[in-house]
């Protein structure tokens, strides 16, 4: 691999915030970033990656052509597999602090939304190149989520105790989505009018940094908006895994983690 999406945010911005191309190149590695994440998501596999940050995005990148760049998602090692027969959720394992979804700070459970939530926070901070959420322990990082996404009355009713005690303090304070505030078209780089923009970034960060995971919208619901009509090379959305990843492979259990080395053999070493 050329570069890590967090070596090319520090080292290469200017290729992100080029006022020619430069949302345009966000666009297309968050959409590849979708498309991964779909495959991994699918009935199929029922993969959760768990630890989606910069660090684990891969990237080829194309001197000529930047949607010739191809992203890859690796470290798949912190992955969970649901049981296909079980409707029960992943054991918790955190990812790193400023990509947590906060069903993961608040339960000991969660699915595959928190890989969701995650990109969302890689997509923010591709804007405006920081990390948003970036408290270092869970009680602080709750509380900046919060406050910057917003609560409604039965959220803020269903926090524990000892975070809705402060949110009932200032309620009003913590109902106010600030997204839209945060990634006003004046916060962000000097793009001229390309194929997408802050409008439609603000709209897909508004579907993915949800509180609610139920409300938080899914890969293949983020792969279908219309923003993406400007793209002229794209990644297939609707690759499934091959057969042969679950045929002969018995049950799949969170426990049996046979999975990784099968998926390495037929995805990676053929």
């Amino acid at each position: 691999m050329d570069t890590t999406l967090r070596i090319l945010n520090t080292h290469n911005r200017s290729l992100l915030t080029n006022k020619k191309n430069g949302a345009e190149f966000v666009g297309f590695l968050i959409y590849q970033l979708l498309v991964a994440v779909r495959f991994l998501h699918q009935k199929k596999l029922r993969l959760v990656h768990r630890d989606i940050r910069p660090d684990n995005i891969y990237i080829i990148r194309s001197e000529n052509d930047l949607t010739a760049t191809v992203l890859k998602l690796g470290d798949i090692g912190s992955a969970r597999q649901h049981s296909p027969s079980s409707d029960e959720v992943v054991n918790i394992f955190p990812p790193s602090y400023p990509y947590r979804a906060p069903e993961i700070i608040l339960t000991d459970s969660y699915e595959t939304s928190v890989d969701i939530w995650s990109i969302g926070c890689v997509l923010a901070e591709l804007i405006i190149g920081r990390p948003t959420f970036q408290r270092r322990s869970s009680f602080n990082l709750i509380f900046d989520i919060v406050s910057t996404i917003g609560l409604t009355d039965s959220e803020i009713s269903d926090l524990p105790d000892y975070l809705q005690i402060k949110v009932r303090k200032n309620p009003e304070k913590f109902k106010k989505n600030k997204i839209n505030e945060m990634f006003d078209d004046f916060m962000l780089p000097n793009w001229d009018k390309q194929g997408i923009n802050g409008g439609e970034f603000r709209h897909l960060l508004n579907r993915m940094l949800v509180y609610d995971p139920r409300r938080r919208s899914n890969a293949d619901e983020l792969l279908k908006v219309p923003i993406w009509g400007y793209l002229k090379k794209t990644v297939e959305p609707n690759i499934e895994a091959k057969s042969e990843f679950i045929e002969g492979y018995g049950e799949i259990t969170e426990e049996n983690s046979n999975w990784k080395s099968m998926f390495l053999k037929i995805y990676i070493y053929k």
